[in-house]
């Protein structure tokens, strides 16, 4: 330790004796450091805006952080963990019609997700059931089945359209019941 000494990040030390530790920052106040450093008089890097844990990927946005939760879609790696999850889609009902069996397809879902794939009407809003704050934009919501999406996060799901329906407009969308997120809703005519 000595005047002009070179400073470590982080180590408690005032190397150069200038009174000052130079330690991580947490700009955004999410509780964790990335790149970013700055000068601290307190040697403990207990005081705001310092931090003692590092590991942000963006030090610019406060919903960035490794204990985030991962909203998909919204332009924000909010777990730290490979960008940006997609939203999750829904193909279907293929072939889209009545009389015989249709298939659903779920793509981008959570690996391992319990996936429920819902008929119903347009213009509706139903909760979802343990999912606090996440609905589905349906009338009169109906379960057609679930199924457990794979490693890639793809499911499908293949129901019997009756005859009866001939000419009904139905409104598909899956739920990812496990990451609580909701696909694109698919209107058809069967």
């Amino acid at each position: 330790m000595h005047p002009g000494a070179q400073e470590s990040v982080a180590d408690g030390i005032d190397q150069d004796c200038d009174g000052y530790e130079v330690c991580p920052l947490d700009p955004d106040g999410d509780g964790y450091a990335g790149i970013t450093t700055g000068l601290s008089a307190d040697q403990t890097r207990q005081t705001a805006p310092f931090t003692t844990v590092v590991g942000d990927c963006d030090d610019s946005e406060a919903l960035a952080s490794p204990d985030g939760l991962e909203i998909p879609g919204d332009g924000i790696d909010n777990d730290c963990v490979d960008g940006d999850a997609p939203l999750m889609t829904l193909q279907g009902p293929l072939p889209g019609a009545a009389g015989t069996v249709n298939g659903l397809i779920a793509d981008n879902a959570s690996p391992g997700g319990r996936i429920a794939f819902v008929v119903g009407g347009a213009n509706g809003m139903v909760h979802v059931p343990g999912c606090p704050g996440l609905t589905v934009p349906l009338r009169g919501p109906y379960l057609l089945g679930t199924r457990v999406a794979d490693a890639t996060g793809h499911a499908e799901l293949s129901f019997f359209v009756p005859s009866s329906v001939a000419g009904v407009r139905k409104s598909f969308v899956a739920v990812d019941l496990d990451a609580c997120m909701v696909s694109n809703v698919n209107a058809r005519r069967l």
